[in-house]
């Protein structure tokens, strides 16, 4: 953030103060009302100046001395029925401060807060500063609450939180303690924690406590990282001990929990643990972590350092593996599919791939070796890949509109000022730590964000990271443009950029033969052309060198996008010629402002870009026009170069033909975001549904509809928890989800049938997605196997030539992926499904209701919109028909 950004807001709430009391500095006011914020109190992400500006209110509150006028300053919180917090973008936001530990803000207590602050009590009392939209609940149960909240000034707020009502449940607490207290052993103990947590789980997921069996693992009563956290809480209140939801989900039964926690529990006597009976032992669960401790958690470096303090990635057991994948088929397979592959993966357990699983045992113990399937999920989901990068290698997202519009220079400017200092924060070590349900990141794959290429070469590419280099490059109409981050070792400003954007921009008008264009040809032919234009001049191997040796690339387009697909488009499909696709980062501007990213996805996911989104949105959304007029550096034209490839005939015929199949290829896709209100987080939970295995079965419940039968259906899975995690899938169709959804389908009459398919497929749902998030998951394990034989030129086993793995493939064409990454911060996001009748779902669940991000072929969208809503009110009617 420069200076100029940091003033814009700090300025309005400190001169309009001023202004305000030298106005009134002689008036015999009864009141005087300062608006502040929570953020100047609390703090909040990314909004520094802004909190600076609501501090400057709230001292002056307190230090405004005179006698016959009250001053108050109120630290608004999130106002429930503003618009700040109403559509896509609204909700995002206001996802984001109830992770801070924020809580929504009725109209009724805001009025009252108001009328105290012009009443006479209040004058009375002379308070200064009044806060209201925190409280010891929300920080509690905040997710990531800022370091502010977790301070000593926040101690008897925090501390609200344990107060309860004289009610049983809390007399039920103090029995269960004293019983604790009065143990006589470690294993009397651990048995009375035990069997509490496992009626304490049964009330969370809906069951009956004798449904619970103390020798099973908590997963496998399909409890989610929510629900986990929830237990954890309660763990920790009752029994008065720490543990993580990880070690909940990691646990091999909820016996082994309730040992753990007794011989961590504060209640449990010295002298029970001395007892000889119930020696401390020393074994490690499967993730690694010691049975008797806290697992490390990492707190000191950050961006992307965390990984040495991580668990490493399990591996799985190949006989568990095998078996999860053919469950996973089963819902798409005739009996007698089905017998052809199991005899095929009973073979497959006899043959070369066991020699395999003791290769990746090696990579596994290897201490040199951070993750044993990082190189081979790099190489073979990607690398080996002969597919164009763009579209099929890239993902992308629109970003946030600015309060008004920027121009195309303007908007430039702001992302690469942004950019370039967050780049500066990752090079520090400075990121913050990142997070998904309490659980601490791996964020490794920050750092190929910058300097980063992909180099085509035959049958597997090469990517490529360069020493650190201080220039972007700028594309347009076939012009190259280098443009240096730094003026005399200063980071040059907001308005010397925007100065060096409207000159490309003037420069550029006549269009040239593209190079760029041949980035979107397929691999093995872009290795061939790229050496065909190394060749053709000396100054095109360098000019090469440093396109993809640059921090990253902005493509300045001419389009001017309006619409959610316009949007969608000119990010997923723009013309090649304005791309080069071989870079792991690039920002694409158009003439009217709209922007976004896209990344190559060789070394980085959506969770990867999150940080770099949010601090580039937060520049977007607090950025004025007005605030651009400010004059640029002299002599700014010295920091940007202009170049051109020297092309030949042939070089030119390849760059039309690439361009040709490329528009002849790749059909405009529909992005229609879509709310339904219906699906919300108090119907599942009044119900006991896990939120997100809610709004996958509506989505499933409308691919039956919408196609007229099951198909399979992907959703990532991320596995940052562990040491350079990337990602693993999961086939959510499980027996019994499919068996609901066909029934489901075919009668609008709930039943005894629906109700019970429901609760089993919402139960398999949760567990296979829990033992994916641990490490557990088949797909990766699977294409790892299969990488290890290419890269050893070994007899492919027929596991991966029989039909079943064509449709289980993860990178086979698919009718339906899902997503449900957290914090997107974008109007539109997703990647390219090549299947024309496919669609790519992103779903976000709140208070209000389900929304959905929908992306598909032109006409697809709305109809399968419309299955949405019937499945939403179908799976309501089932619900509502409990009670």
């Amino acid at each position: 953030m420069t200076l100029e950004d940091f003033l814009v807001p700090l300025k309005a709430k400190m001169d309009g103060t001023r202004n305000l009391n030298e106005a009134f500095q002689d008036s015999p006011l009864e009141f005087f009302v300062l608006l502040s914020s929570l953020s100047g109190l609390v703090g909040s992400r990314g909004q520094g100046n802004y909190a600076a500006g609501n501090t400057y209110q709230d001292t002056f509150a307190m230090n405004r001395n005179i006698s016959e006028t009250n001053c108050l300053s109120i630290n608004l919180g999130m106002i429930e029925s503003s618009t700040a917090y109403g559509g896509p973008e609204g909700r995002a936001r206001s996802q984001n401060l109830l992770r801070q530990g924020w809580y929504p803000v009725k109209d009724a207590e805001l009025l009252n807060v108001l009328s105290y602050a012009m009443s006479p009590e209040a004058r009375k009392e002379a308070l200064g500063q009044v806060a209201i939209g925190i409280n010891g609940a929300s920080i509690a149960e905040a997710a990531h609450p800022t370091p502010t909240m977790k301070s000593a000034m926040f101690v008897h707020v925090r501390s609200s939180s344990g107060k309860h009502d004289k009610d049983s449940s809390e007399d039920n607490g103090v029995r269960l303690k004293d019983s604790i207290v009065d143990a006589d052993s470690v294993d009397e103990a651990s048995k009375i924690i035990a069997a509490a947590t496992g009626r304490h789980l049964a009330s969370l997921i809906g069951l009956e406590p004798e449904a619970i069996s103390l020798l099973k693992p908590v997963v496998d009563y399909g409890v989610d990282s929510l629900t986990a956290i929830e237990l954890k809480n309660w763990i920790s209140h009752e029994f008065a001990t720490t543990v993580h939801a990880s070690e909940i989900l990691d646990e091999p039964s909820l016996k082994t929990l309730g040992k753990k926690m007794a011989l961590r529990s504060q209640l449990v006597s010295k002298s029970s643990s001395d007892n000889p009976g119930s020696q401390l032992t020393d074994h490690t669960t499967s993730n690694g972590h010691s049975s008797t401790q806290m697992p490390v958690i990492y707190s000191g470096n950050r961006g992307g350092n965390a990984e040495t303090a991580l668990p490493k990635l399990p591996l799985p057991d190949l006989p568990d593996t095998l078996t999860f994948y053919l469950d996973s088929a089963r819902p798409f397979l005739t009996d007698e599919n089905f017998t052809h592959t199991s005899r095929v993966i009973s073979e497959v357990q006899a043959s070369q791939c066991r020699d395999l699983q003791e290769r990746l045992e090696l990579r596994l113990l290897d201490p040199q070796v951070d993750n044993w399937h990082f190189d081979l999920q790099i190489n073979g989901m990607y690398l080996r890949r002969r597919a164009p990068i763009h579209p099929y290698g890239t993902f992308y997202g629109s970003h946030l509109p600015s309060i008004e519009p920027h121009s195309q220079a303007g908007r430039a400017a702001i992302i690469v000022a942004s950019a370039w200092q967050f780049k500066q924060i990752l090079d520090a070590g400075n990121v913050e730590d990142q997070y998904v349900n309490e659980e601490l990141l791996c964020m490794n794959s920050l750092r190929w964000l910058f300097k980063t290429n992909r180099q085509p070469s035959k049958t597997l590419d090469k990517i490529c990271q360069y020493p650190s280099n201080d220039y972007l490059v700028a594309l347009r109409k076939g012009h190259v443009f280098k443009i240096m981050f730094t003026s005399n070792g200063c980071p040059t400003t907001h308005a010397t950029l925007k100065a060096v954007f409207q000159s490309v921009l003037e420069r550029s008008n006549a269009s040239l033969p593209a190079v760029a264009t041949l980035t979107a040809s397929e691999r093995d032919s872009w290795a061939v052309l790229r050496a065909k234009v190394i060749l053709a001049s000396t100054e095109n191997r360098a000019l090469i060198d440093m396109i993809e040796a640059a921090a990253f690339v902005v493509c300045l387009d001419d389009e001017s996008p309006e619409t959610p697909s316009q949007r969608c488009n000119q990010l997923l499909l723009g013309n090649p010629a304005n791309r080069w696709s071989d870079k792991s980062l690039q920002f694409v501007v158009c003439q009217n402002g709209v922007s976004g990213y896209v990344c190559e996805h060789t070394m980085l996911d959506a969770l990867s870009v999150r940080p770099l989104n949010a601090f580039i949105t937060d520049a977007i959304t607090g950025t004025k026009p007005s605030s651009e007029v400010a004059k640029p550096s002299n002599g700014y034209e010295e920091l940007v170069e202009q170049y051109r490839f020297t092309t030949d005939n042939c070089i030119d015929a390849e760059i039309v033909r690439v361009k040709e199949h490329f528009d002849a290829t790749y059909s405009p896709a529909e992005f229609v975001r879509f709310e339904v209100p219906i699906l919300n987080n108090g119907l599942l939970r009044a119900h006991k549904i896990p939120s997100k295995f809610g709004c996958q079965l509506a989505i499933q419940l409308a691919s039956y509809l919408h196609y007229g039968q099951q198909y399979p259906s992907w959703e990532t899975i991320t596995t940052m928890t562990f040491r350079k995690g990337r990602l693993d899938w999961m086939q959510v169709v499980s027996p019994s989800m499919a068996a609901f959804c066909k029934l489901a389908a075919r009668s609008n009459t709930a039943t005894t049938d629906n109700l019970r398919l429901l609760r089993e497929a919402a139960k398999a749902h949760t567990s296979t997605m829990t033992r994916i998030m641990r490490g557990r998951g088949f797909a990766a394990h699977l294409e790892a196997l299969r990488e290890a034989i290419l890269e050893a030129n070994e007899q492919v086993p027929n596991l991966y030539t029989d039909p079943t793995w064509d449709m289980m493939q993860v990178t086979s064409t698919k009718k339906i992926k899902t997503d449900a990454s957290e914090g997107l911060m974008a109007q539109e996001a997703g990647f390219f499904m090549p299947d024309p009748e496919s669609v790519w779902v992103h779903y976000e669940i709140g208070s209000e209701g389900c929304l959905f991000f929908v992306q598909g072929a032109v006409g697809l969208t709305e109809s399968y919109c419309e299955a949405l809503m019937a499945a939403a009110e179908r799976i309501k009617d089932i619900l509502d028909s409990e009670h």
